[in-house]
């Protein structure tokens, strides 16, 4: 003692020197270039990052100079830590290391040490020694210089120095913040660390990285301009990841990045390839992002349920874009599968090898080599069972002219069509072919030069220079079809033409008029051409005549259908009047065809027979007669006249029965006046179809189509002179395609409730074109679900066969017109119940469902023919709380009713309940949901319920009983208490506070007679607790090891009712064992609650252990009523 007394008696001076230090490399603050020259001085900092330390070093001198060895030193400091207590070295050096706090601000941290006394270890508090410190050995800091003056300190006993913790700014940032979750896409990372006030980067700083999902390295160091970067590499699951920054020991931060799912799409969707080991195709698969961007070099990887598809992996291009080759094998499969996937995800399509049967109609045909004229050919691709290929690609090609679309899809009759075009080359074999794959099939087509004629052929003018002479030329194809905007091109070796080319009409006809010379000239010639075909009419131009009278005779109107006729009569005479026999008649039409020359009988007169051309327009035909110089006319008016044809329908079943209507109508252009009595020609190059049939009174003639037992199409033609029209009818195969199955109605009540219990269930059968199928097939029908399954038969649904009974499958009924139908009833279960039905011969093709919903009865009741107070009804009330505080408070208790049918069903949707109550406001009413629950509110307002109320509307006991008049409803309202409160009545009975809840709504009994179905339930509106009492029976004062001791506690509230819900009640004691600690349920178990409760203490004393000690067993109450905060205490002595 006497020695430490001497020691702290001396004079100490303390030199404080601070080494500072910044993280785990002694890294400081600014750059490492910084020269002397260009730094700053300031007082010392560290940063304040959590890392970065500074060794503190007090020097402890005595009185006389010398260092004071083996002193304890306490440090201290306001900011960050530090050692607190070191004993200096035989130096008289204690040295202590100075740790940084973690913020975004500058910070001043004052350090101060103090010599403390050894004996009472506080600081020494005699100041008459004195302190010298200084600041010796500390690093400067990169970018500062630090002011000695302020890094050293001086005092007595203690010294204190400041120490700046510079505030650091740590911030991170995405260069994208969603990217594909393709597992190689990328987004730049950048963190920068910098100083808070002087913005200058903190270099060399370590940063801990971490990510949940995708792929980023562990530590990323800054640069010096304070910033580090890296790349995080997406995931490949569809996922928002979290990325974790970390520097220091505190500052941390979260980014977040989104890995989207990219957008792979494998085309073609759906393929058909030859089932030869061999045929290919070839896939293609898009890799994009959300914003649809190409995703490169991704690895999308390829794989194929049959056949052979390589690669199997393919890294995607600069587009994105990823193919591979699909190879058939040599059996049929209909379910290839070939799947594209990057990663866990991925896009399917569907391929076929198939051995199908491919056909091209028609097999031969003929075309006008005009460059214009078409021709339809329709490629069909069927399976061997006919079952049409859809979507298939058919290519197509011609050795001459052009045909449009080069390639097609099958649709759903498994037929694509092209249109092959003539060239105005005469070709004897032009073939059209249609490919699929390696099959081909082709047609003969042959390129006919068509028919060019001029009319007239012969002609004669005068050579006069005016005289003029209509041409016409006709263009048809070889079967007599005119040829429409043609070009005709005329020509004349004399007089002048005033078209030099022409378009011909519908009528396939152009004309031109030649004007005469003034020269005479017996070997004009007039040329038509239309490419290779030509036709030429001679003329003459003639200087004069003899003869000097003509005249002309003739019918004045005629059908211009190509076959009406009639005579033309020119009368020739001389000078004199007298007939001139044996002269050249020379005769033209403009639109007509006549004899171009006739010779006259000795009756002067020469008779031709003129017949009317085809077309739809009403002309006039001017017919000349020209002998020498004499000309004379004769006017006609062709009346045009309109046909046309039409099928209905224009596609049947190609079954030799199915027919269609063919139906001409002809009738005038002009007047639309019909033409009757005209017989029209019919032919069909496919199916059978009569060969005539007469126009009636409304120009309409009618024949039937009778179909081929074979698929194609079938051109009809209908012929009436000149006119000839076409019309296409498909044969299709009408297979059963699909099928439609429906329930009228498509709901019904459950069995013996007096609704509807019946509906008929339909199944129709479509063929090809969606139609119901003509031929009749079998149809089975099942009950495929049903909520009745585990009950007995009599009790289930199920369909009526023929004698009556309920089966849950039928027998094979055949269709009719396509469609099935039987009746189905219902059981005793509502519900949905699922009907099956499935076409016998196909299964597995042709099987459909359909939803019934057998709905519930109304509610229900059983009521005692002896007492009609004794009742079960399918109603349930329940409350989710039977018991609060509701007398001093406004609680709510939510009411629920459960209603079922006779046969349990919950009953149906909206079923009105009402509700009336003896205490409190409750919603009257309201409507049962799906389930057959109604739910309303009861609020425990006035009036307050007591057992004899005022109010006798009010009175529990007199609720009438509805389905019995003068009988009331037998209630019983509970005594809690066992008589020891007084009620509204004035006896000890039934308790005050508990409301009645009745519901009612209308139902039936068991004998099927409208009843009025109810329930009730009880409430209580609990009042402030009135008695709590704890006591020991049989009573005892102390218990030997072993003996129990029971204790009993009642508690109830102003009217005998059990606390409310939400109450507890426990146990607790010094000593001894407890049977009960908790006496009452949590809140939603709560019930109605009791009044009674009892528990028993153990002496459990352990002999060895223990000592004999008084047991003080606490009872606590703590219920939401008024005054519920209750406790007592009984004593039991346990001895040993």
């Amino acid at each position: 003692m006497c020695r430490y007394i001497i020691k702290f008696g001396a004079i100490v001076v303390i030199s404080i020197v601070l080494f500072l230090s910044c993280g785990d490399n002694d890294n400081v603050v600014g750059s490492k270039t910084d020269s002397i020259e260009t730094l700053t001085t300031s007082e010392p900092a560290i940063l304040a990052d959590g890392l970065s330390s500074a060794i503190i070093v007090a020097t402890v001198l005595d009185s006389s100079g010398k260092h004071a060895g083996g002193l304890p030193v306490h440090f201290e400091t306001t900011f960050g830590t530090i050692n607190e207590t070191v004993y200096t070295d035989q130096d008289g050096n204690a040295y202590a290391l100075l740790q940084s706090v973690a913020s975004a601000t500058d910070i001043k941290a004052t350090v101060t040490a103090t010599v403390l006394d050894t004996l009472f270890t506080i600081p020494k508090t005699r100041a008459h020694f004195g302190v010298n410190l200084s600041v010796k050995g500390m690093k400067s800091l990169p970018g500062r210089k630090f002011d000695l003056k302020k890094s050293s300190a001086a005092g007595e006993n203690s010294a204190s120095i400041d120490v700046t913790f510079l505030g650091i700014t740590f911030s991170g940032e995405l260069q994208e913040i969603a990217i594909p979750a393709d597992g190689i896409s990328k987004s730049r990372l950048k963190v920068n660390i910098k100083e808070t006030t002087s913005k200058k980067a903190i270099t060399e700083a370590q940063i801990s990285l971490a990510a949940c999902y995708g792929t980023i390295v562990n530590k990323i160091v800054t640069d010096n301009q304070g910033l580090a970067q890296t790349d995080i590499t997406a995931a490949t699951t569809e996922v928002t990841d979290s990325i974790f920054m970390e520097y220091g020991n505190v500052f941390r931060d979260t980014l977040f990045i989104s890995y989207e799912k990219p957008n792979i799409s494998i085309s073609p969707k759906t393929v058909y390839l030859i089932a030869d080991g061999s045929s290919k195709t070839t896939f293609t698969v898009s890799l994009k992002s959300k914003e649809n961007t190409p995703i490169v070099n991704a690895e999308v990887r390829f794989s194929a349920t049959n056949g052979t598809i390589a690669p199997s992996s393919v890294f995607t291009n600069s587009e994105g874009i990823a193919q591979a080759t699909l190879t058939s094998v040599a059996k049929v499969d209909t379910n290839v599968l070939v799947i594209a996937r990057l990663n866990s995800f991925a896009d399917t399509s569907h391929a076929n090898f198939i051995k199908p049967i491919l056909s091209l109609t028609p097999e031969t045909g003929e075309l006008p080599a005009d460059g214009n004229s078409e021709m339809d050919f329709t490629a069909s691709l069927l399976l061997p069972d006919h079952t049409p290929v859809v979507g298939a690609v058919i290519n197509f090609s011609t050795s001459a002219g052009s045909i449009t679309p080069a390639s097609g899809e099958t649709d759903a009759t498994g037929s694509v069509s092209a249109t092959l075009k003539s060239s105005f080359d005469e070709k004897e074999n032009v073939i059209v072919k249609a490919a699929f794959q390696e099959l081909e099939e082709t047609a003969t087509v042959k390129f006919s030069l068509p028919v060019l004629t001029i009319s007239p052929t012969e002609a004669k003018l005068l050579a006069n220079g005016s005289s003029k002479q209509t041409f016409t030329a006709a263009l048809i194809s070889r079967n007599n079809v005119p040829i429409e905007n043609a070009e005709i091109v005329f020509s004349t070796t004399n007089g002048t033409i005033s078209n030099s080319t022409a378009i011909t009409n519908a009528e396939g006809k152009a004309t031109t008029d030649l004007r005469s010379s003034t020269i005479a000239d017996s070997n004009v010639k007039v040329i038509a051409q239309f490419h290779h075909a030509a036709d030429t009419a001679a003329v003459v131009f003639i200087p004069s005549s003899t003869e000097s009278g003509l005249m002309l005779d003739g019918e004045k109107e005629l059908f211009r259908d190509g076959i009406s006729s009639t005579s033309i009569t020119a009368t020739v005479l001389d000078d004199n009047g007298n007939p001139v026999s044996d002269a050249t008649v020379f005769f033209t039409a403009q639109y007509g065809t006549i004899p171009q020359t006739a010779i006259t009988g000795t009756d002067g007169k020469a008779t031709v027979t003129y017949t009317a051309d085809v077309g739809e327009n009403s002309i006039s035909d001017e017919i000349t007669a020209t002998v020498g110089t004499a000309s004379v006319s004769h006017a006609i008016n062709l009346i045009g006249l309109t046909m046309t044809l039409t099928a209905s329908p224009d596609s049947i079943p190609a079954d030799g029965t199915s027919k269609s209507v063919i139906s001409v109508h002809l009738k005038q252009t002009e007047s639309q006046l019909a033409v009757p009595g005209i017989s029209i020609t019919f032919t069909s190059n496919l199916g059978f179809i009569g060969t005539t049939a007469t126009t009636d009174n409304e120009g309409v003639a009618i024949i039937e189509l009778r179909a081929a037992s074979t698929p194609g199409k079938a051109t009809v033609t209908a012929t009436y002179g000149q006119f000839v029209k076409t019309v296409d009818v498909q044969f299709y195969l009408n297979s059963p395609q699909s099928m439609v199955l429906t329930a009228d109605p498509n709901y019904i009540w459950v069995k013996e409730t007096g609704n509807l219990e019946q509906t008929v269930i339909t199944a129709t059968v479509l063929g090809v074109q969606g139609h119901p199928i003509g031929h009749s097939v079998p149809i089975k029908f099942y009950v495929q679900n049903s909520p009745d399954e585990s009950l007995p038969a009599d009790q289930q649904c199920g369909f009526v066969d023929e004698a009556g009974t309920v089966v849950r499958e039928t027998a094979s009924i055949y269709t009719s017109d396509g469609s099935a139908s039987i009746g189905f009833r219902s059981g005793t279960k509502s519900g949905t119940v699922e009907i099956r039905a499935e076409l016998v011969d196909q299964p597995q093709t042709l099987s459909r469902q359909a939803v019934i919903v057998i709905r519930s009865g109304p509610p229900y009741i059983w009521i005692d023919p002896a007492d009609p107070n004794h009742v079960l009804p399918n109603m349930t009330l329940y409350l989710d709380y039977f018991n609060q505080d509701g007398k001093h408070a406004l609680r709510e208790y939510n009411v629920t009713a459960l209603l079922g049918d006779k046969y349990n069903n919950p009953v149906e949707q909206n079923t009105t309940v009402y509700f009336t109550t003896t205490g409190g406001v409750i919603t009257t009413d309201t409507k049962t949901d799906a389930q057959g629950f109604a739910h309303v509110s009861l609020f425990s307002g006035n009036p307050f319920p007591t057992t004899c109320p005022s109010d006798t509307r009010l009175d529990p006991h007199q609720i009438p009983n509805p389905n019995a008049d003068g009988l009331f409803l037998p209630i019983t309202l509970t005594d809690f208490e066992g008589g020891e409160v007084v009620n509204s009545c004035g006896d000890t009975g039934e308790n005050d506070g508990i409301a009645v809840i009745y519901a009612y709504t209308w139902g039936r009994d068991q004998n099927g007679n409208d009843a009025t179905v109810f329930s009730t339930a009880k409430a209580i509106f609990g009042g402030a607790i009135a008695h709590f009492e704890v006591f020991v029976d049989p009573p005892v004062d102390s218990l030997n090891p072993g003996e129990v001791a029971n204790i009993h506690i009642r508690v109830w509230d102003e009217h005998g009712n059990p606390p409310s819900a939400g109450s507890s009640l426990t146990a607790s004691t010094s000593a001894g064992k407890l049977s009960v600690e908790k006496f009452m349920p949590d809140k939603d178990r709560y019930g109605y609650g009791s009044t009674y409760f009892t528990t028993s203490l153990l002496n459990n004393l352990d002999p060895v252990e223990d000592e004999a000690q008084m047991a003080e067993v606490t009872i606590e109450l703590d219920a939401p009523n008024p005054n519920g905060k209750v406790s007592g205490t009984v004593y039991v002595y346990l001895k040993l």
